[in-house]
């Protein structure tokens, strides 16, 4: 009988949301038992069912099937399997949650949709059957064709949509925005460009719009179709666009970026500019009668053309682009670190605040104590100087 050769899966890591599970769950003892086609050896030297050891074929052994499930379901609630027995079939599956999309996409092709971050037992049956895998042996098998480049557009957008709503967590209809852009970053780089990926990803954590704070479902899903309908946000018309406001935003945001991007590199790179030099008078030129009349003019210049006879007044001119682009990222640079400090002091002053307030909550509980205590036990300190004051006398 020949054997089947495995693929390689590719090495892909991408940062997960899926919460990291250290401890692992000891496989729980079964009876074994034999296939009516070929017989299966699932059992080990101290008598415990291998989890997952079945025979390959054509029929799906549903018994198999259920004691997969019990091997991941919650102990509480033995009809669903959580986020911890996700993990725990990672484990088996020897793939890794933090880093490999792959969970996510076997976990779209099973189906769980009746809530988030948990697979009831009949999505999981349904889907076993009809991925056609009864043990561990065939979902490794299963694995090399579940990479994202596989996917066509239509089944890629369902896979991201499903990633939104297997992620939310408890009855809240939105994502937050860190774990919408860790699952961005796990989805999205083999579709997108990751300039396109960047700029938004930098839009959600510099804007200070408490409406994205977290993501709907609309928003997400119209990051997806925008990114591929409309790769040039230059050709981007916001007065006949359909898109939500959030897109309207974000390209406002990246074209303000681009173009700052631009002037700096233009700042800080003026040699670069050979078609149109620019070379500003020398402002000590126009000192007149004792009085300083400092000149703002740019003369362009045109590098081909011939040098003018007048050498000196070209000896006066002052190229000071070099000068002005490390000015102006020195003036930069100390506006930040200073708008740091004041950020730094404010956040001293109260941690200051704090620790006064909670000693002077401290003292007061102390003093009305004392208090207390004092009225408790005065009577007994009266009756002791009283005695003590008769053995004197």
């Amino acid at each position: 009988m020949n054997r089947r050769k495995k693929m390689k899966s590719s090495s892909m890591h991408y940062q997960s949301p899926l919460s990291s599970m250290s401890n692992k769950r000891k496989l729980s003892s079964r009876s074994g038992q034999n296939s009516s086609k070929r017989r299966v050896n699932n059992v080990d030297m101290s008598g415990r069912k291998k989890w997952g050891k079945y025979s390959s074929g054509s029929s799906i052994d549903e018994e198999a099937v259920t004691t997969m499930f019990e091997e991941i379901a919650d102990k509480d609630d033995p009809l669903i399997a959580n986020m911890e027995g996700i993990c725990t079939l990672c484990e088996h599956l020897e793939i890794d949650p933090m880093t490999d999309v792959r969970i996510l996409v076997l976990l779209h092709k099973m189906g769980p949709l009746s809530k988030p971050a948990q697979i009831s037992k009949d999505e999981w049956i349904k889907g076993c059957k009809a991925l056609r895998v009864d043990s561990i042996d065939k979902m490794k098998a299963l694995l090399p064709s579940l990479e994202l480049g596989f996917m066509e557009r239509s089944e890629f957008r369902d896979f991201f949509k499903f990633c939104f709503k297997f992620n939310l967590e408890g009855t809240h209809k939105t994502l937050d925005k860190d774990l919408a852009m860790a699952l961005i970053d796990m989805t999205v780089p083999e579709r997108l460009p990751q300039d396109r990926i960047d700029s938004f990803k930098e839009f959600l954590t510099t804007t200070k719009e408490t409406s994205y704070s977290r993501i709907t479902l609309d928003q997400w899903m119209s990051f997806l179709d925008f990114s591929i309908e409309c790769p040039d946000l230059s050709q981007y018309d916001e007065e006949t666009s359909a898109w939500p406001v959030m897109i309207d935003d974000y390209v406002d945001f990246a074209t303000s970026m681009k173009e700052a991007k631009i002037m700096n590199w233009e700042i800080l790179n003026p040699q670069v500019n050979e078609t149109l030099p620019i070379r500003i008078e020398n402002p000590l030129s126009n000192l007149k009668n004792g009085s300083m009349t400092l000149s703002t003019n740019k003369t362009f210049v045109d590098p081909n053309a011939t040098l003018s006879s007048d050498t000196s007044q070209e000896s006066n001119a002052l190229n000071l682009g070099p000068i002005l682009g490390p000015c102006l990222l020195f003036v930069i640079i100390l506006l930040y670190l200073w708008g740091e400090r004041i950020e730094h002091q404010e956040e001293k002053e109260r941690a200051q605040e704090a620790s006064r307030n909670e000693e002077n909550r401290r003292q007061f509980l102390k003093d009305h104590i004392n208090v207390k205590v004092h009225k408790v036990l005065s009577p007994c300190i009266d009756d002791e100087e009283a005695q003590q004051h008769d053995r004197r006398t």
